[in-house]
């Protein structure tokens, strides 16, 4: 039988053992229920269409049950990474990456493309089996002389029913930087830093070389601790970009741990903790909903005899991740005015749409509330609640929960809240949507459903020249 006949008779087989064992979950034995729960868990993305079948069953056991698992199934899809075949056998570059865009769902830039000489250029990419993301990115960036551009990345419409987002291919100027892939995160060394520091007068720390840190997380930068007159201060660090697949969102949950650090002779380069009790390191991150990267730096200690390099660099960082789901709530925007809108998990009022010619922009006013477990009021403008977060403006970034398209589908990244306060049911918003190409103007909203996650990455470096 042909292998994608194959392939679907499978599928089915899946779905309908997903089915019997989502049956089971209602089951009037205990040990039947839990039993069908374990199975449906192990089998991971394969049960989650079954699942949100029954996720509107009139059985509460097998609602809960099956709700419950969706959420543990998609928490764990946000921690493994995209696979990607890699099949190119003296291939025009151009096609690598248009390739390689769709089978990761993501555009794939580079001004090599663009250019007559490059487009011709033909490289081999070959793995016996799928292979993460960021693995397949650097090796074809090893294969074409490319770099990852380290910043987050942007948006590109499809014109149709979504958005993909972009990853910058640059033209490689030197050396590549240390990295490590570690399911769906890449690590790379960004910046080290030493730093020697004379006070010749008492002080409040501010001035100092980490204005931007409090003085607990200073202590941590710098010895000694003190900065009396005439005294010298220290500082070694080691800055680390951490960057997920476009398609997370991610940011910092806590302190950064550091395991193991040495030089090539051997020395230790693992600072002590400044707390005994508490032997978490805290640094500064980056942190905004649809940004798929942040730098977290590193405190180190440098030996009086330094050698040349960080030979091995180990370390622990926690950190929150969402996606989003890939179909959204889309309210068109023609005849919403005075309308409300409502699905599962969001209510939201158009009160008025109405064009800004001096802006070539239309102002949208609205309010939306997220359904949650605790229904008290907003009190307070709500800068950290869910619908403040999902409606600040991240043009061009990517994973947000928020997006305007024109008529044809196509991304209006442009937009901006102006005005906001808390209403009685929800925050409202005044947001100015800069026209798109040709003038487009907002013809939909959407509105998509995040999945969230928390999981601790490993940072593991090596061979890092010192300044």
């Amino acid at each position: 039988m042909h292998a994608l006949a194959w392939l679907w008779v499978s599928l089915i087989v899946v779905q309908g053992d997903a089915a019997e064992l989502v049956r089971r979950l209602g089951a009037t034995r205990f040990s039947d229920r839990e039993a069908a729960y374990e199975q449906l868990d192990r089998m991971g993305s394969a049960a989650l269409a079954a699942l949100r079948s029954a996720a509107d069953s009139p059985d509460a056991e097998v609602r809960a049950r099956a709700l419950d698992l969706i959420q543990r199934i998609e928490a764990r899809t946000l921690v493994e990474p995209t696979q990607v075949r890699l099949d190119f056998v003296d291939r025009p570059l151009t096609e690598v990456l248009e390739a390689l865009g769709e089978r990761a769902r993501v555009q794939l830039q580079s001004p090599l493309a663009n250019a007559n000489q490059a487009a011709q250029r033909r490289i081999t990419l070959e793995a016996p089996q799928p292979v993460p993301f960021w693995t397949a990115v650097e090796r074809l960036c090893e294969a074409a002389e490319l770099d990852v551009l380290g910043q987050p990345v942007a948006l590109a419409s499809t014109g149709r029913s979504s958005s993909l987002p972009i990853v910058q291919l640059l033209p490689r100027t030197g050396p590549p930087a240390p990295s490590f892939v570690s399911g769906p995160f890449r690590f790379t060394a960004f910046h080290v830093s030493h730093h020697r520091d004379r006070s010749f007068t008492y002080r409040s720390f501010g001035g100092g070389p980490f204005p931007h840190l409090n003085r607990a997380q200073a202590r941590l930068l710098t010895r000694p601790n003190d900065s009396a007159p005439g005294q010298t201060t220290e500082a070694f660090s080691l800055s680390v970009q951490i960057q997920a697949e476009p398609r997370l969102s991610i940011s910092q949950a806590g302190s950064c741990v550091v395991l193991e650090a040495r030089d090539e002779q051997g020395r230790s380069l693992k600072p002590e903790a400044a707390d005994p009790d508490n032997p978490r390191q805290i640094v500064q991150a980056g942190f905004g909903p649809g940004v798929s990267v942040f730098v977290v730096t590193i405190p180190l200690v440098l030996p009086d005899d330094p050698g040349r390099l960080i030979r091995e660099l180990r370390a622990e960082v926690p950190v929150l991740i969402s996606a989003r789901r890939d179909q959204p709530f889309e309210i068109g925007l023609r005849e919403a005015k005075g309308k409300t809108f409502e699905d599962p998990h969001v209510t939201l009022t158009i009160h008025d749409v109405r064009p800004e010619p001096m802006n070539a922009a239309t102002l949208i006013e609205l309010t939306v509330r997220f359904r949650r477990d605790d229904e008290s009021t907003l009190q307070g403008l709500p800068f950290g609640s869910p619908e403040f977060q999902a409606f600040r403006n991240n043009p061009g970034t990517s994973g947000g929960p928020v997006e305007f398209v024109d008529s044809q589908g196509r991304l209006l990244s442009q937009w901006q809240p102006i005005a906001q306060e808390p209403a009685p049911d929800g925050l409202r918003l005044t947001i100015r949507v800069l026209a798109g190409e040709a003038g487009a103007s907002p013809a939909a909203l959407r509105i998509y459903e995040q999945i969230r996650g928390e999981t601790v990455v490993p940072i593991h470096l090596r061979d890092i020249p010192l300044p």
